[in-house]
């Protein structure tokens, strides 16, 4: 709730040059449940910390917190797994931070407004449903554009064999067909003996064990994904 200054004052060094923490359990966060107005402003020190980079782990779960963090970022990050329960977790999560930015960049429309309080948006099986709610086809054209800029991106975690690498691609199309999002599949790391020992070790498996499985399949997104985009490009 204070200024930018007293949240860098909470960036702890780690072992790593020029990689920083911000520990969750700082009292000076918040509770979990902080007032909407605290939540603005601390998303706004976020964005101006004296960094390149701040990448923020939301945990599981789909409360508005937790959305509202990953619909303001520039990047929106799915971690998932290929069980049918956190696939189905995966794009419930997704279809609700669409319909929370919706509900947010057209909070002033009454159709939009008149939809949202009516609930009807819990039961929303396809985002047409939405559409048909609303009689003015410009303000259709302008959530369309939104549901158009909204791509998520999806990694699926502790993969046991290469079969289970379709799971991540039935997701994509679920998206696709269900809300019309564009959402990128940005890769998949298979179960890995050496994050849990690295995890007791309390060390970075990448960097405890940089040519395991997990560390290549992760260094393989970074280079094959991330790095071809040209923001990153530019940074690196």
């Amino acid at each position: 709730t204070g200024s930018a200054a007293s949240l860098q004052s909470l960036i702890a060094k780690t072992n790593i040059e020029r990689l920083f923490l911000i520990s969750g359990r700082s009292g000076a966060l918040g509770g979990a449940n902080i007032l909407h107005v605290y939540k603005k402003k601390l998303i706004s020190h976020l964005k101006d910390l004296d960094c390149d980079y701040v990448i923020l782990d939301i945990g599981a779960g789909s409360s508005y917190n937790q959305l509202d963090f990953f619909i303001e970022a520039d990047q929106g990050i799915v971690v998932t797994m290929p069980e049918p329960h956190a696939i189905q977790d995966g794009y419930h999560f997704v279809k609700t931070a669409l319909l929370r930015k919706i509900s947010h960049q057209f909070k002033d429309e009454p159709a939009v407004s008149a939809y949202f309080k009516s609930k009807k948006h819990i039961q929303m099986e396809k985002i047409d449903s939405l559409y048909q709610e609303i009689p003015d086809k410009d303000l259709i054209y302008k959530i369309q554009g939104i549901v158009s800029q909204f791509t998520p991106r999806i990694i699926l975690n502790q993969l046991m064999n290469r079969e289970e690498i379709k799971d991540g691609h039935f997701l994509i199309k679920t998206l696709k067909s269900m809300l019309q999002v564009n959402a990128d599949y940005l890769g998949y790391v298979y179960f890995d003996v050496h994050v849990r020992r690295a995890t007791q070790n309390l060390k970075p498996f990448l960097i405890e064990f940089p040519k395991s499985e997990a560390a290549t399949c992760i260094f393989s997104i970074i280079v094959h994904k991330l790095l071809n985009q040209s923001g990153f490009r530019a940074k690196f």
